[in-house]
């Protein structure tokens, strides 16, 4: 499959930041959006493991134009500046039977690159990032007895990214996850699970690369780790249906910008709330209702 997007016009710089003075102001913009994918399926049925395997690669650009109401810092009129983001890879499945148990496994692989493009006078930064991820996972669900389930896996991953400034970060780690399901009656089911997962440093937002040694990392920089709790149910009966679930996430290590405009580690997060949902159904009709609610907190404070 391939599919591309061209947009051209006046659009606002940085309709998400209106923080920033001048973020909403329209300037020409010119974007580009390129993605490729191939995917082979294998099911199976004369032998071996059911397999998918998929590939792909993806490239975004963005150009702008200076005028009055914003300028990159320093350039003339009219310059003409942007970024450009690609990125490939490869995910990789395959699924066995042994017994009743059904075991899932395979790799990953992305690499992603950012640039600035006719950046004006970088002179202490290259403007140009990258990061590479590698993974490989394995997972199963056996019975464990009647309407009682185990899902659980692991997988483990290898992070390494070079920023602009010349700075490279590695980490590597696993991330093990379980959940048990027990199916109480043909319409109600529970869960309850738990995983720990790590996330290696990677790229910064392609539109600070602009700003050269203003954004930089901090050189300690290091991987993320969050860890999950949830408790769940589902009910479906008739016209009706019905699920919910509580969870508490922490993340330690968080990775944000700090108060002196580096991108570093901040402490920990802590977020914990609730799902819940309902809806009806009768033939060609249907209506649902749900409310979610969390409150995430960074070190003991409102984030």
């Amino acid at each position: 499959g391939y599919n591309t997007l061209q947009d051209e016009g006046a659009r606002f710089l940085r309709n998400n930041m209106t923080i920033f003075a001048r973020s909403l102001a329209p300037m020409e913009q010119e974007l580009g959006q390129d993605n490729f994918t191939a995917t082979y399926r294998y099911d199976g049925s004369a032998g071996g493991p059911a397999a998918e395997v998929v590939g792909y690669r993806n490239q975004t650009t963005n150009w702008r134009t200076n005028n009055g109401a914003f300028a990159m810092t320093g350039s003339p009129d009219d310059w003409h500046w942007g970024e450009e983001v690609e990125g490939r890879g490869v995910n990789a499945k395959l699924t066995s039977k042994i017994g009743d148990a059904e075991i899932r496994y395979g790799l990953n692989y992305q690499n992603q690159e950012a640039r600035t493009l006719n950046a004006y006078k970088l002179t202490s930064a290259s403007g140009r990032e990258e990061a590479d991820v590698k993974g490989v996972f394995v997972e199963g669900t056996v019975p464990l007895w009647q309407r009682l389930a185990l899902t659980a896996g692991t997988r483990f991953d290898h992070y390494s990214y070079d920023d602009s400034m010349g700075q490279s970060f590695s980490s590597s780690g696993f991330s093990p996850s379980a959940r048990l399901n027990w199916q109480a009656t043909d319409a109600l089911g529970f869960y309850t699970g738990a995983s720990r997962t790590v996330r290696g440093v990677g790229l910064m937002e392609s539109f600070m690369l602009h700003l050269g040694s203003a954004r930089p990392n901090a050189s300690d920089l290091k991987e993320e780790t969050a860890h999950n709790i949830e408790l769940g149910f589902n009910y479906a009966s008739g016209p009706f249906s019905l699920k919910g679930s509580v969870f508490h996430l922490t993340i330690d290590d968080y990775i944000d910008i700090n108060s002196s405009s580096v991108r570093d580690n901040l402490g920990k997060v802590v977020s914990k709330g609730y799902e819940l949902s309902g809806a009806w159904q009768s033939g060609p009709f249907s209506i649902s209702a749900g409310v979610a609610h969390s409150k995430p907190k960074l070190n003991g404070r409102a984030l």
